[in-house]
């Protein structure tokens, strides 16, 4: 059987946050599969309704000269990081899901390497993090579990509840998260 590889980096700063692991993925299913899903994946049955989870979390791993390729490009246009090839345990177990299939907003995210302008490699990837997880490089509360939500008021439209934080939270330096998710609530009740 081919060997897969998993390949994630470690970033020093990454949107205010430090040493951020970034888990890269091929973002689109291969034509063909590297390995055969019945060889690589344990007990698959492909009229499983959740087979497709399993067979897309296989397509998101890397070839070992795809992984190379991408540390390469990695370490030439991502100097202050590191990034690390891991081979794979095969066969993957069958309830298994890929990085395409966790939802993102709100801390978790996926950085599209592929739209640098500089990017070269002949398929397209993109790496999973979840900022939830760091401390800021600022020393602040991290509040990107925040991040996604919005509240809607009947008058005035969409209140920003990540962005409205750091308003505050920059304003007000000695306040906790809770002290700046307050005053948005009260400001979404006066608007």
């Amino acid at each position: 059987m081919i060997e897969l590889f998993s390949v994630h980096t470690i970033v020093e700063e990454f949107s205010g946050h430090s040493n951020v692991k970034l888990s890269w993925f091929r973002l689109e299913n291969r034509k063909v599969p590297a390995v055969s899903y019945a060889e690589a994946i344990r007990d698959y049955n492909s009229d499983d309704f959740f087979a497709p989870y399993a067979e897309s979390a296989l397509d998101e791993l890397f070839t070992c000269d795809e992984a190379e390729a991408l540390k390469a490009y990695l370490e030439e246009h991502h100097d202050d990081s590191a990034t690390f090839i891991k081979k794979c345990d095969l066969p993957l177990d069958k309830d298994v899901g890929g990085f395409r299939a966790i939802p993102t907003g709100g801390g978790p995210d996926n950085y599209p390497l592929w739209r640098e302008r500089w990017y070269t490699l002949p398929f397209k990837v993109e790496g999973f993090f979840d900022l939830r997880n760091y401390e800021r490089i600022d020393g602040r509360e991290n509040i990107a579990r925040f991040s996604s939500q919005l509240i809607l008021t009947p008058g005035r439209g969409v209140i920003r509840v990540g962005q409205t934080m750091e308003r505050l939270l920059a304003e007000h330096p000695t306040w906790t998260a809770e002290q700046a998710l307050a005053e948005v609530e009260r400001l979404a009740r006066e608007r």
